[in-house]
């Protein structure tokens, strides 16, 4: 009988833990974050601007997102849900460490074309201003697009992909109200777990006083790899070099990228 009672206890309880896990099924989290470090050539709490140059108005930070979402579509990973971000200062232990940056709701397709070596997922963010320097400008909303592709050339080891980021802010009254920003990059897999990657980030921006258009704002050569450490944990360090500028080791930065499917 006492065994009896045991078998029916440990059933109720692993089937206690199916249930839940089976509920949460549907649903997706994840954070990334970049971590902007300070240069080669200086070790100080100030990271690099657009030009390779260490400032107090760019001190080393965490520039943090995290997306909950419930998944319309498991298999095909379509979702919409919250998305919260905020950066994280290290070298001030304090409270003011942490601010927001704007937060919003998201949908997103993560297999929008999934087929013979090619990915495409899509993504629309909604935004509110949640930050102090989206409400210092009189923000009303933005919406964003993310896009992303890789393509695996053949059977090689070899695969091109591209990040890009579209977006419009809503009402600002100085600063940029349209960026349009890409990152394309091509990778060499070394094994299922590592691969090298060579980028070249640029963003052009239109700026609410200004005449000319869109302007060339950051451009960037980004040397690194990649490691996924586990299948949920994935670690990018690469550096950022300036060419349009004076290149040295007091001009390249160091940065890193980290990703984690937590649900």
């Amino acid at each position: 009988m006492l065994t009896f009672c045991r078998f029916f206890v440990l059933s109720l309880a692993f089937s206690s833990i199916a249930s839940a896990a089976s509920a949460l099924d549907n649903y997706y989290l994840d954070a990334y974050s970049t971590f902007s470090g300070p240069t080669l050539g200086s070790i100080s709490n100030q990271s690099t601007n657009d030009n390779g140059v260490q400032s107090t108005a760019t001190p080393i930070d965490f520039d943090t997102e995290i997306t909950a979402a419930y998944l319309l579509d498991k298999k095909s990973m379509i979702g919409i849900g919250p998305d919260i971000r905020f950066y994280y200062n290290p070298s001030n232990l304090s409270p003011k460490s942490f601010t927001n940056n704007d937060w919003g709701i998201k949908a997103f397709d993560k297999k929008t074309i999934d087929a013979n070596g090619l990915r495409v997922a899509t993504s629309l963010l909604f935004q509110v201003p949640t930050s102090d320097g989206s409400r210092n400008r009189n923000m009303n909303w933005a919406l964003k697009a993310t896009p992303y592709f890789w393509y695996v050339l053949g059977n090689s080891a070899f695969k091109v992909g591209s990040w890009s980021e579209e977006k419009f802010y809503s009402g600002v009254t100085s600063g940029k109200d349209w960026k349009l920003y890409a990152e394309p990059y091509i990778s060499y897999e070394v094994s299922d777990r590592f691969s090298w990657i060579l980028g070249y980030e640029f963003e052009y921006s239109h700026f609410v006083s200004g005449s000319n258009g869109f302007v060339a704002v950051e451009r960037d050569i980004e040397p690194g790899f990649g490691w996924n450490i586990t299948k949920e944990f994935y670690l990018n360090p690469y550096l950022l070099i300036f060419p349009f500028d004076t290149i040295s080791w007091r001009t390249t930065g160091v940065a890193v990228f980290f990703g984690m499917r937590i649900l």
